[in-house]
């Protein structure tokens, strides 16, 4: 009876301190009721095990919790925090903007153009004058004030990364900590460390604010964590980032491990956010800013230079020239003095005349290659015929360059922010497969007997000296018949050609064996022994002068008739109408024979090519003293001149890709040459005829300035056009026409309509309209994205209080609860007491 009334009195006992414990925990559910990082916790309560005898234990104290809702929460919580930081600085940057405001961009570039345009009005007052000058000073500085601001700015977050990296190494020291002293509790099994998980969890969630957080679970004495693809705490070790400068990138941080050396992926959370406004957003806006600044100061001072000041001087700019990098790239090129177009809206082969005018050889359709992309053009094609046309063309391509027009009627090529300010290729080809075609090499009547010697009919010199065909040389005087020389010449493997000679047509052709290349045949001294004047074809044939004889300076006399491919020219010579060798070539070439006639001046060679890549070219002269690609002999004993027709002659037959001229006749590259740019430890290829500028120095837009010549003489701003004197014409005006002419200030302020931004798409009030519109959009987007982010978490935090967080009502109701089994406990105890107190009595 006393054992079981003890037992009775351990039983209850037991449940008094179980229920005690439950109120306890109650009582500590209540306390941390509105502790925000708390999570409720709730006794299970079991029965002992039989062996002890029926009754209630703790089984264990339960946080209730919900590790994929925590998950979930601390995803949702690094999209939120990456774009409030977006939001925030793009907010930054708009009020720098400061638009819509009486002193941004927009408004002072608007204030420019009225300017330029009252001083075209009153080119010769003062007030005027004094105004552009203030107007540009004002332009400049609110330029150069709104980059250092938003370059101020991206100083500010590269140090805001600094600081979240010292942030996560706190926070990553403390879960270390916490995550030992949870580990110590669990192992010695003394209480659940409930309190300590609430903590490190609050811990995982800042740094998710932070960066992107990864948590490995798998092995509890083991808890791991990553922060953007680094390990910062494992268990109780705890391994520090750090922000590193890069050179690469102006010296601004970038996140590794301090022990692995590992680099940071940036993926989540506020992190991401500051880099993507310190590397992208911002980054945008300065070189923005630049492309304003470099574009303005070029195209304004482009035309500046042009005009005249009312002291007549000229030449000057009025924004300070940008400094170069240091490195041999190329910004811009503009056509030489030869490339000058007097009309840039007619066909390039109808009237329109270069410098010297006109064309000798008309712009044949081909392909022109700019930063690698091929475009291209056909002046026999009426929409692509005119410098306007080929402008046109090339901004339409979108190849990281703009074409445009400069005030002397030259063809300016300007890279664009696209290509970071660099022409990284300029070529100009034509694309002709000439491989199952041949051009015939066509020399006019020889008159020459294949069995005899090197004799010119009616003459009874010797012709002597050498011909080189692809470099194998053929010396004349070893070979007694032309038959024997043109024998020796076909089984030459050197030479690579079949020579052949038509005896009805009195013609040679000379083909190439080999498909592709050139084929260059030069004559080498083929000279009489008395021959007084000798030369390559053409010699003596000024194109600018009357027809002469070669080697002699009076006309040729006579009526003459030269057919080609059956379309006749007549050649009507005396010594007083000076009929010009140019004009025969640009007859032919305007004409639709068929055939092109090319002249090089440098050589005094000429050419004829058929258009026809399929087509050889037919010649029949009425004369037996033609004048185009023959060698000259002449008789001491004779005076006259006389001309020899055969295979002496230089002419190329090109197969495969020949060289375009487009870029050649504006000025802009050589004849056969590309301008490629290399890396800065190279050196580049230039091949270039026109003037060149190297690419301007990174953050332009915080040295725009006006140039001290305006600054202190304001009579020196270019209001004034002139006229063009020079001899022969090169589009520079050298003679101003006044002080009281006003059209190149006109001309300043119509700059504010042409298009040179963002590829040649916009002006630059639509320039810095888009840099507005487009902060204002982003702005816009981040905080709708903000606020969606905003909705998204409470709604998760709500559902996690649901399941974690504390009920007042439901606690009071298990207070009620414990408290009863608590009472009812100590009743039985006291009921069990008064019992033992009774039995004890009895017995004494």
């Amino acid at each position: 009876m006393n054992g079981s009334l003890l037992d009775i009195i351990g039983k209850s006992g037991r449940s008094l301190l179980v229920h005690q414990k439950a109120l306890d925990v109650t009582s500590h559910n209540i306390s941390n009721a509105n502790t925000p990082e708390y999570s409720r916790q709730v006794v299970n309560l079991s029965q002992t095990p039989r062996e002890l005898g029926i009754s209630v234990e703790i089984a264990h104290i339960e946080r209730v919790r919900d590790i994929f809702l925590d998950m979930r929460i601390n995803k949702e919580t690094e999209n939120l925090s990456s774009w409030k930081v977006i939001n925030d600085k793009l907010h930054r940057i708009e009020l720098i903007y400061n638009e819509p405001g009486e002193t941004n961009i927009r408004t002072l570039l608007d204030e420019l153009w009225r300017s330029l345009e009252d001083l075209a009005n009153n080119p010769e007052d003062a007030a005027p004058r004094e105004m552009v000058k203030q107007k540009g000073i004002a332009v400049a500085d609110g330029i150069r004030h709104t980059y250092i601001q938003i370059s101020n700015l991206q100083e500010i977050v590269n140090q805001e990364i600094k600081e979240r990296v010292e942030e996560i190494n706190i926070y990553a020291s403390k879960i270390a900590s916490l995550s030992k002293k949870i580990q110590f509790q669990m192992d010695r099994g003394v209480s659940p460390p409930n309190d300590l998980l609430d903590k490190r969890d609050s811990y995982i969630e800042e740094l998710s604010r932070i960066g992107d957080i990864k948590i490995e679970r798998t092995d509890p004495d083991d808890f791991k964590i990553s922060v953007n693809g680094l390990v910062v705490a494992q268990g109780d070790r705890f391994y520090p980032i750090e922000a590193r400068p890069d050179p690469q990138n102006k010296d601004f941080v970038e996140i590794y491990s301090r022990e692995t050396k590992e680099r940071a992926e940036i993926r989540g959370g506020e992190l991401e956010g500051l880099f993507l406004v310190r590397d992208e957003i911002i980054p945008f806006h300065l070189n923005s800013l630049d492309e304003l600044a470099i574009t303005l100061t070029d195209r304004f001072n482009e035309i500046h230079r042009a005009g005249f000041g009312l002291n007549n001087t000229k030449k000057i700019n009025f924004f300070q020239p940008f400094l170069e990098r240091d490195e041999d790239a190329i910004y811009k090129i503009t056509g030489s003095p030869s490339g000058y177009v007097d009309n840039v809206k007619v066909c390039f082969n109808a009237n329109t005349y270069l410098n010297p005018p006109p064309f000798i050889d008309p712009v044949v359709a081909g392909k022109l290659e700019i930063n690698g992309k091929l475009i291209p053009y056909d002046p026999d094609d009426e929409d692509m015929d005119s410098l306007e046309d080929v402008v046109r063309l090339i901004n339409e391509a979108s190849c990281g360059v703009v074409a445009s027009i400069s005030p002397s009627n030259r063809l300016v090529l300007t890279a664009t922010s696209k290509s970071d300010y660099r022409i990284s290729s300029l070529s100009d080809y034509v694309e002709t497969d000439l491989r199952e075609s041949r051009f015939e090499v066509i020399t006019g009547p020889g008159r020459v007997n294949l069995s005899g010697g090197f004799y010119p009919t009616n003459f009874t010199n010797t012709i002597t000296g050498s011909v080189s065909i692809n470099g194998a040389v053929f010396n004349i005087s070893e070979y007694s018949t032309v038959q024997d020389l043109m024998d020796a010449i076909n089984s030459s493997k050197e030479a690579g050609v079949t020579i052949s000679y038509d005896e009805e047509k009195d013609i040679f052709t000379i083909r190439s064996d080999t498909p592709g290349g050139a084929l260059v045949l030069s004559e080498r001294e083929a000279v009489s022994t008395s021959c007084v004047s000798t030369g390559g074809p053409g010699v003596g044939l000024n194109i600018d002068t009357a027809f002469t004889k070669a080697g002699f300076s009076e006309a040729i006399g006579g009526d003459h008739t030269i057919t080609i491919n059956g379309v006749s020219f007549d050649i009507d010579v005396d010594g007083s109408t000076g009929y010009m060798v140019r004009e025969f070539i640009n007859e032919v070439n305007y004409s639709n024979c068929g055939a092109v006639i090319i002249y090089d001046k440098d050589t005094d060679r000429f050419s004829i090519m058929s258009r026809d890549k399929n087509k050889p070219v037919e010649i029949q002269q009425s004369i037996p003293n033609g004048f185009l690609g023959v060698a000259n002999i002449c008789d001491n004993n004779d005076t006259s001149s006389h001309m020899y027709y055969g295979f002496f002659t230089e002419t190329r037959i090109l197969e495969g890709r020949t060289s375009g001229n487009l870029f050649e006749k504006l000025g802009i590259l050589k004849d056969r040459e590309k301008y490629v740019a290399f890396s800065p430890k190279h050196t580049p290829t230039k091949a270039l005829e026109g003037e060149y500028v190297k690419v301007p120095k990174e953050g332009a837009a915080s040295l725009i300035s006006l140039t001290d010549s305006v600054l202190l003489d304001i009579d020196k701003i270019a209001a004034a056009q002139g006229k063009d004197t020079s001899s022969p014409l090169d589009g520079e005006w050298d003679v101003s026409n006044g002080i009281g002419d006003g059209r190149n200030a006109l001309e300043l302020a119509g700059l504010s309509y042409k298009r040179f931004l963002l590829e040649g798409e916009a002006t630059f009030g639509e320039f810095t309209h888009f840099l507005i519109l487009k902060t204002g959009a982003d702005a816009q987007s981040a905080k709708k994205a903000t606020e969606n982010q905003k909705l998204i978490l409470s709604n998760l935090e709500g559902l996690r209080d649901s399941i974690s967080g504390v009920s007042l009502d439901e606690e009071m109701i298990n207070l009620v609860k414990y408290q009863h089994g608590f009472n009812a406990s100590a009743r039985v105890i006291g009921v069990i007491t008064r019992l033992l107190d009774r039995v004890i009595t009895l017995g004494a």
